[in-house]
């Protein structure tokens, strides 16, 4: 069209419409006079040349009578089409393009290739495509749209320009630049490592920023401190796109991730690993959800990364000691076991508070420092998620007062009147000695559980008797000699 010219007025003849048509390949209609549509001669219901088709000399009796009918009807089609029809056409075609990326993501039928590969590329695709889908004969088309010239190219222009908007958002400590190549290791090695660290240091939010960043090759599966296979497969569900609503059994689920995940091979990073295995003191079964990552993952080639505190391997210990289960099926599986530093250096913690208190003052960045390295009865720095705290408290404090900005009044405001005064008694309330709840001493009794013996040497009730021991008085019996045989004592039960 654009060869052609899209000027206002314009039209397009015969050939050229024949031309603009099949480049619009999704656009139905345009016959010129003598092209008609017919389902029963072609079932895609393409045009087609009625004098040509007549032409044909093995034509029967009723196909050439249908060809006659398209060939009346053919005679009002017109011979040109202005070019604001065609112009039109491709202002709706933009309509269908959520249709055509869903298409993208779930058919295998459509291939692309990016800029620089081979055709060896697409043939290893097609070779594959066979060898999964044996019992189905799939034609590999290539993925394009008419009215959108390179759009594969286009789709992976934005993927870069998110990933590098990700990797530019993001500070990069010295802990998580470690986290960032333990996980480049999985993902080129196709293996499972363990990244081992302590709590408030940042690994999680570097593990977040690498699979924002490698968004076609992994995916950030975050556990819930109570966790069952449902929840755990519903969470991998849901990170994956397939189905994973209540109604779905975890049988349900587990089938469809281990289809998905190893024909993908996508990297799954598990955050809160630890929560993979039974977190009561007394565990009775073998951790599951371990051996299943082991056998139906990582047996496949899937890479998998599980991100955790060292409480991890406290329940490596305890299921083996406890139901004997063979960790060393998952130890040699784990091709790196990477622990992390205990803590972040003062220019990586200045250059995280720099920027989340963008225009803070030198002041106000060493203030919040301070409290981030600062230790209460022994227990370990607050580190990154402290300044993670200030900066929350201190924005709220700025945005009271009408500004943007965070000051120093702010931050000292924060530390001072609410983060400080939280922090020490929560330290204080743990360091205190446990103490041992006193026992109740049951309250006196009000009456004898026994009646006195002078009350029943007569069978009656006393005045001095309480209520209860008139109500089930024992049974009096004036010959004791026969009250001593088994049969008297059936008899007195039976009266």
């Amino acid at each position: 069209m654009h060869k052609f010219g899209i000027n206002p007025g314009q039209v397009y003849k015969g050939e050229q419409v024949r031309i603009v048509r099949r480049e619009l390949s999704s656009v139905s209609g345009f016959p010129l006079r003598g092209e008609a549509e017919s389902k029963s001669i072609y079932p895609t219901g393409d045009l087609y040349d009625v004098v040509a088709y007549l032409a044909r000399r093995d034509l029967d009796k009723y196909e050439r009578e249908d060809a006659e009918k398209d060939l009346e009807e053919s005679k009002n089609n017109p011979t040109s089409y202005p070019v604001e029809k065609f112009v039109e056409a491709c202002r709706h075609a933009p309509e269908d393009l959520a249709a055509f990326l869903t298409d993208l993501c779930v058919n295998p039928r459509l291939a692309f290739r990016k800029s620089g590969e081979s055709d060896k590329k697409r043939s290893d695709y097609e070779q594959r495509l066979e060898n999964e889908f044996p019992d189905q004969k799939l034609s590999v088309t290539v993925a394009e749209l008419f009215w959108f010239q390179d759009i594969i190219g286009a789709l992976l222009d934005y993927q870069h320009r998110v990933e590098e908007s990700a990797r530019a958002d993001f500070v990069l400590t010295a802990i998580g630049r470690k986290v960032w190549e333990t996980l480049d290791f999985a993902l080129k090695a196709r293996r499972m490592v363990v990244i081992e660290g302590w709590e408030g240091r940042g690994k999680s939010e570097a593990v977040k920023a690498w699979c924002r960043i490698h968004r076609g090759d992994a995916r950030f599966v975050d556990l819930a401190g109570v966790t069952s296979k449902t929840t755990v497969f519903r969470a991998i569900a849901k990170a994956l796109g397939i189905a994973s609503s209540y109604s779905r059994t975890a049988t349900e689920m587990q089938a469809r991730i281990e289809d998905v995940l190893q024909r993908s091979r996508l990297v799954l990073v598990f955050d809160e690993a630890h929560f993979l295995f039974a977190q009561s003191p007394r565990i009775y079964s073998r951790p599951e959800l371990i051996d299943w990552i082991d056998t139906a993952l990582v047996n496949h080639d899937v890479p998998v990364a599980l991100v955790t505190t060292p409480q991890f391997i406290n329940c490596v210990k305890r299921a083996e000691s406890q139901v004997g289960w063979n960790y060393r099926q998952f130890r040699r599986r784990v091709r790196r076991w990477v622990p992390l530093a205990e803590w972040n250096t003062d220019a990586d913690l200045e250059a995280v508070a720099r920027k989340i208190m963008p225009g803070i003052s030198r002041a106000g960045i060493k203030l919040a420092l301070g409290y981030a390295k600062v230790s209460l009865h022994g227990s370990p720095s607050r580190d990154i998620s402290g300044l993670g705290d200030v900066a929350t408290e201190a924005r709220l404090l700025a945005e009271e007062s009408g500004r943007e900005t965070i000051t120093f009044e702010d931050v000292e405001r924060a530390i001072n009147e609410h983060l400080l005064p939280s922090d020490t008694c929560f330290a204080s309330r743990m360091a205190a000695p446990e103490k041992r709840a006193r026992r109740r001493l049951a309250a006196p009794l009000k009456a004898p559980l026994t009646p006195p013996s002078e009350s029943v040497n007569d069978g009656k009730a006393t005045a001095e008797e309480p209520q209860i021991f008139q109500r089930h008085r024992p049974v009096v019996v004036a010959d004791s000699s026969r009250a001593m045989t088994p049969r008297a004592r059936g008899e007195s039960v039976a009266a």
